[in-house]
């Protein structure tokens, strides 16, 4: 079950830079192809590695995709005020953390609540773009059908499949309402050049 999250203290601020890229989108929609093809495509974006104390699944990189530590060391960084913002999902911890200085645009991939915490605490400098993957279909039965089909295809266990497409469902209907920009991803390479393209668009503003 999802915990709440945790709001970090502001002791340091929030980050020195102005352009944010947020990226969210529920469990299996393939976020990560997705931000791996557009990090191939850009050279302008430093890429946020969150750290989580869950196992790495197959062909996952430690330092690349996440961070993968133990839950004491976890632990140690939110009492370090190391993070953007945190929490507990599935029995694991994932926390995005502080970038360093002198970041100028800065990709994320977070939920919709961490995207949330980010944005309330932001500076006033700071510019937020928010972009959330959706699973193809016209209706959101078809959505949260591929998604299952999805965790089947990458071994989900079973009992969790349920728990992630409710939440899931939650996340997809929430989704309209606060995120700037709605990206299908029926092909990765293509998803992957609307979000490069929005990024374009949000510099030229």
């Amino acid at each position: 079950m999802r915990q709440l999250l945790r709001t970090p203290k502001t002791r340091r601020g929030l980050v020195s830079l102005t352009e944010i890229i947020i990226v969210s989108g529920a469990s299996a929609v393939g976020k990560q192809t997705v931000l791996d093809i557009l990090l191939q495509m850009r050279d302008d974006l430093t890429w946020s590695v969150s750290r989580t104390t869950r196992k790495p699944r197959e062909g996952e990189q430690n330092g690349v995709h996440y961070w993968f530590i133990r839950h004491d060391e976890f632990s140690r960084l939110v009492v370090a005020d190391d993070f953007l913002e945190w929490r507990h999902y599935d029995k694991e911890s994932y926390g995005t953390p502080r970038p360093d200085p002198g970041v100028d645009r800065l990709l994320i991939e977070c939920d919709i609540e961490g995207a949330r915490l980010i944005k309330l605490h932001k500076r006033p400098e700071d510019r937020i773009t928010t972009i959330v993957l959706f699973p193809p279909g016209d209706t959101r039965r078809k959505q949260l059908a591929c998604l299952r089909r999805r965790h089947r295809n990458r071994g989900t266990a079973p009992e969790k499949i349920n728990d992630r497409i409710e939440t899931a469902k939650g996340e997809l209907d929430a989704a309209p309402e606060f995120y700037d920009h709605i990206v299908v991803n029926d092909d990765a390479k293509r998803a992957a050049q609307e979000i490069s393209d929005i990024i374009d668009a949000a510099v030229r503003v």
